[in-house]
């Protein structure tokens, strides 16, 4: 999947996880509102909502009408980009592809490695809670997928003993809540927790 404005909206479920990101703990749900990330705001006038006409979620300040948008803008505009600037969409793209880990542009490693690991085909054992991955079986792969997997083949020849993984405590949970951070949005990102012998 190349990067687009379409592959983007499609996999941030019509931008809203891009809002969730950018604005972490100022936005809690679609539809309340919240203080402005871009000006001392006094009252909170912003809010995200999902706009019937487009279909996708989009972002309105009530109290400055110059800082509304879609989720491209408010990265624009928090990253000090334009989205009317044909040089600077493509970095806005990028921002959005790499903060939110949507792996749409090219691979890096680890991501490589990460999607290998949770590939339905690959061996899987419970084990107690914990769940057991190992390495799948030989695969056809492009070159750029072959450099990738055999970065993380050396990745993983490092570790002697099979990866156990367990579910998130609800301490842990807490943890992660505090920083807005929900339990949907780790999965999402491939987030695991290993058992540490």
């Amino acid at each position: 999947m190349s990067i687009s404005k379409d592959s983007i909206l499609q996999a941030t479920n019509k931008g809203l996880e891009v809002f969730k990101y950018f604005l972490g703990n100022r936005f809690a749900v679609v539809g309340k509102s919240f203080k402005s990330p871009f000006y001392q705001d006094s009252k909170a006038s912003c809010y995200v909502y999902l706009d019937k006409s487009s279909g996708i979620y989009k972002f309105k300040d009530f109290g400055n009408g110059e800082f509304s948008g879609d989720c491209f803008y408010l990265v624009a505009k928090l990253s000090g980009l334009s989205c009317d600037n044909a040089d600077d969409f493509p970095k806005i793209l990028n921002t959005i592809d790499y903060k939110l880990n949507l792996c749409l542009s090219e691979q890096k490693p680890a991501t490589a490695f990460r999607q290998k690991m949770q590939q339905p085909e690959q061996k899987q054992q419970a084990v107690g809670s914990a769940i057991v991955y190992a390495p799948a079986a030989k695969q056809v792969v492009t070159t750029q997928e072959q450099i990738s997997l055999e970065l993380a083949k050396k990745e993983l020849a490092q570790i002697k003993e099979p990866i156990l993984l367990r579910a998130f405590s609800l301490p842990e949970l807490k943890y992660w809540a505090s920083y807005g951070i929900r339990q949907e949005v780790l999965q999402r990102l491939g987030v695991m927790h290993h058992l540490v012998k």
